[in-house]
């Protein structure tokens, strides 16, 4: 029997991190969820975990486990919850073999050796689904009245959810959407080194300039017109991010490319328009702003890839990112939970 799982509100992440640092590069997520400068304090934004504040984790002791949790649910059109629980640290990173260390020699999505594994015994299993049954019941009746949309959405949209969580998830309450991605993982010092290299390697066209800004309202537009996931424009200006622009004394600046970290420091929205592609430019704009990974204490950044995005997934690889494990963005309706035992 797998003895009652309670979850518990934390006022501050300091200890959060503490636990989770040990845990990285399978932590890293949300580790950079929980310290996002989109967490301002009129969002109420709830972080909570498996242990009371008084009395978290022993450091460094993989035995233990336990679940940490991020939620914004008023954020009701983008993503709301990451998760993270000790049992992801079963799956070895970066993958061995037979799993191919780079992409570069791959030609399609159906032969690229990806097929992820669920180490877990039939003990650990049953753990893992008591945390994370308690964990969405927590999430259905924890009530934040000062949080911007409240009463919220029983709909929850999950972000980053490792695979191992994943497959517990779906023994437990059916989904509403499920879409999964590889999970490409950037350490600060490559990336940092290929985006130096890469500067000696590319020449900068004399029409084009380098921006941590965006210019006008239309260039939002134009960001979000080109993604299929939704985001708010007030959330695009808050992220880091770079932009390259055509600049030409008879007009105004055009934008060309662009890349993002979104709040969890994944690479997001990367993105040449015609007739730019083909020139280097997207593996330039995402190294610049890979710079960034390395300023912030978690030294890990990550990117979301589809399977069949094969210019993608090299491009990551020429950014020094490795494939760590499946990611998958879900959606749950709380109130198709069962009913609690």
């Amino acid at each position: 029997m797998v003895s009652e799982v309670t979850f518990y509100e934390h006022s501050t992440i300091d200890d959060l991190l503490r636990v989770l640092k040990p845990y990285l590069p399978q932590s890293a997520p949300l580790c950079h969820r929980l310290q996002s400068g989109l967490n301002t304090s009129d969002r109420h934004v709830l972080c909570a975990a498996s242990f009371p504040p008084s009395s978290p984790p022993s450091l460094g002791d993989q035995d233990q486990i336990f679940t940490v949790v991020f939620s914004d649910r008023s954020r009701k059109s983008e993503s709301q919850v990451w998760i993270y629980n000790s049992l992801c640290q079963r799956v070895p990173f970066p993958l061995p073999e037979p799993f191919p260390a780079t992409t570069s020699s791959i030609q399609s999505a159906t032969d690229d050796g990806f097929a992820f594994q669920n180490p877990l015994s039939t003990s650990e299993r049953a753990v893992l689904r008591k945390h994370l049954t308690s964990l969405l019941q927590f999430l259905h009746t924890h009530r934040i009245p000062s949080a911007p949309g409240w009463p919220f959405d029983p709909l929850v949209r999950l972000a980053c959810i490792h695979h191992i969580i994943s497959s517990a998830l779906s023994e437990i309450v059916p989904f509403d959407r499920k879409t999964d991605w590889l999970k490409y993982v950037f350490s600060a010092s490559p990336p940092l080194d290929t985006a130096k290299s890469s500067e000696s390697e590319f020449s900068m066209p004399s029409n084009l300039t380098l921006h941590e800004d965006i210019k006008t309202e239309g260039d939002i537009s134009l960001i979000l017109s080109t993604s299929l996931i939704p985001r708010q424009p007030s959330t695009l200006r808050a992220l880091p991010h770079r932009t390259l622009y055509h600049v030409s004394p008879d007009s105004p600046p055009k934008l060309v490319a662009w890349c993002f970290l979104g709040p969890d420091y994944s690479l997001m929205t990367l993105y040449v328009v015609e007739p730019y592609r083909g020139r280097g430019l997207a593996k330039y704009v995402a190294g610049q702003l890979l710079r960034e990974v390395g300023k912030n204490p978690v030294q890990y950044g990550h990117a979301d890839v589809s399977r069949s995005n094969m210019a993608s997934r090299r491009l990551c690889e020429s950014l020094g990112g490795v494939v760590g494990w499946e990611a998958s963005y879900i959606f749950i309706d709380l109130d198709k939970l069962p009913q609690h035992e």
